[in-house]
Parts: C-alpha cells; sequence; structure tokens
C-alpha cells in the first residue's frame, strides 16, 4: 500500500511542470546575507517627470526587499516587491510589478526545507 502512496505521490510531482506556467526572475541575486540580524529592510525609490512642449514622461520605480529570522535563525521569510512605471501622455510604455515570498526552515545542517509564492503581471505586454 505504501508502495502505491509513493508511486502516485512521485507521478504527481513529475506531472505537475506540465499544467504549470511560470517566468523566471533570479531572486539569488536580491538575497540579503545577514548572519545574525533578526530583521533586515532594503526600500528605494526613484523617478522622473519631463515636460517638452507639452509631451510628458512619466517615471516610477518602487522597491521593497525585506527579510526575517526567526529567534533561533533556523527560520526565515524573504520578501521582494518592486514596481515600474513609465507613462506618457498617450498611453503606459511600462507598467509591470514583481512581488516574492520566500520561506525557508533549516531541518539540520545538511537539509533546509524551502518554498516560495511569486506574482508578475505586466499589464502593457499582457503578461
Amino acid at each position: 500500500m505504501k508502495l502505491h502512496i509513493t508511486f502516485f505521490a512521485l507521478l504527481f510531482l513529475l506531472a505537475l511542470p506540465l499544467s504549470a506556467s511560470a517566468q523566471l526572475v533570479n531572486i539569488e541575486s536580491r538575497r540579503m546575507q545577514a548572519d545574525s540580524a533578526r530583521f533586515v529592510f532594503e526600500g528605494s525609490i526613484s523617478g522622473s517627470y519631463t515636460n517638452n512642449n507639452s509631451n510628458t514622461i512619466l517615471q516610477g520605480r518602487p522597491s521593497v526587499t525585506t527579510q526575517v529570522r526567526s529567534a533561533d535563525l533556523r527560520s526565515k521569510v524573504f520578501l521582494l516587491a518592486d514596481y515600474r512605471l513609465i507613462r506618457t501622455n498617450q498611453s503606459d510604455i511600462t507598467n509591470s510589478w514583481l512581488a516574492h515570498l520566500r520561506g525557508n526552515r533549516r531541518i539540520n545542517e545538511r537539509l533546509t526545507l524551502e518554498a516560495f509564492l511569486q506574482a508578475q503581471p505586466d499589464e502593457v505586454l499582457a503578461v
């Protein structure tokens, strides 16, 4: 009986990528390396507005990255949020955002469980 459950679980895990769609982003370069800090926050915002003969361009990009660790430093939650907007007086050239939430738990020196959720819509490209 245990063999049947293991077989169907393995079959499900192998078939899962066939029914899912994704767009990959390199999150590893945005991870925060904080050895013993329990809370780390990084935020930035940039923008500009240009008006040239009644042709306007508005650009904005806020970004937030934060990491929270448990008291025993074995569990970690990582959040990344990024928004990009480039708008002219006629239309949006870019209007996209990214949200990434990742959590992990270190079981022992060799094993760490990790899971993540990610959303990355782009209204202009309809992605």
